[in-house]
């Protein structure tokens, strides 16, 4: 899962991520960056309008280059992409607090539109070395976010 959301996202990452419900969806805002560097402010007000930047041209632009080759590009491609990586920031987020206390692993099978796979298991044992291994053995199809949290 986070290995296909790593792929998803290229360079770019959402940090500061705050979100609440909102009338027509969810509602957030992030700064994003690539490569590490702060291009600015995103966000999505939750009433079904598009996705707001607050980024210079160059970097906006690059982003809509970059995220016309991940979703469809026939209307706001900058937006559809950002709102995926949003999505999977907030997943990432679950993952990692899920992970501090539990094994998680991934069930192959159902993915979104982007290839990341959407069903998850959690395994309420501590994700000592044993215990992984232990679960590897006994479900080889599975695998476990453990070993891909490095990654984001």
């Amino acid at each position: 899962m986070i290995k296909e959301i790593v792929a998803f996202a290229g360079s770019y990452r959402l940090k500061n991520l705050k979100s609440c419900n909102g009338s027509d969806g969810l509602a957030w805002s992030a700064t994003l960056y690539k490569d590490g560097r702060k291009l600015g402010e995103v966000r999505d007000g939750g009433h079904g309008g598009p996705v707001e930047f607050n980024l210079s041209a160059s970097d906006l632009n690059a982003l809509t280059a970059y995220s016309v080759t991940k979703v469809d590009p026939s209307f706001e491609p900058e937006g559809s992409f950002v709102a995926a990586l949003a999505d999977y920031t907030e997943s990432i987020k679950r993952i990692k607090r899920m992970g501090s206390k539990s094994v998680v692993a991934i069930i192959e099978g159902d993915t979104d539109d982007y290839g990341v796979p959407q069903r998850v298991s959690q395994f309420r044992c501590a994700p000592t070395p044993a215990n992984l291994a232990a679960i590897k053995a006994k479900y080889p199809g599975y695998r476990l976010l453990a070993d891909e949290i490095a990654l984001w």
